[in-house]
């Protein structure tokens, strides 16, 4: 995974809203809709905000008790696949 690595936010294709911790996106092409839970909607606010890779794993480790034998990378990698597979974001 390139940590340098920073995506938009297809807004042309999708709609979202927070609802209390949570983010809910339709996706306007396919009209499959998701719920992401805090965490995810962390990182969607940080990949609204033009954060790398490296910036949003940093986040989190600040979120969340960060100890060296919990590792962010394989989420948030599984987590932004799923994003562009779904065509929701796009890497720029």
């Amino acid at each position: 995974m390139d940590l340098t690595q920073q995506y938009n936010i297809d807004k042309d294709k999708i709609t979202h809203r927070v609802v209390d911790s949570e983010v809910v996106i339709l996706n306007l092409e396919s009209g499959n809709y998701y719920t992401i839970n805090e965490t995810g909607a962390i990182i969607w606010k940080a990949l609204d905000d033009k954060k790398c890779l490296s910036e949003i794993l940093d986040l989190l480790k600040n979120e969340y008790q960060y100890s060296a034998d919990r590792s962010f990378e394989k989420d948030v990698e599984d987590f932004i696949k799923f994003l562009e597979k779904e065509n929701i974001i796009k890497k720029i």
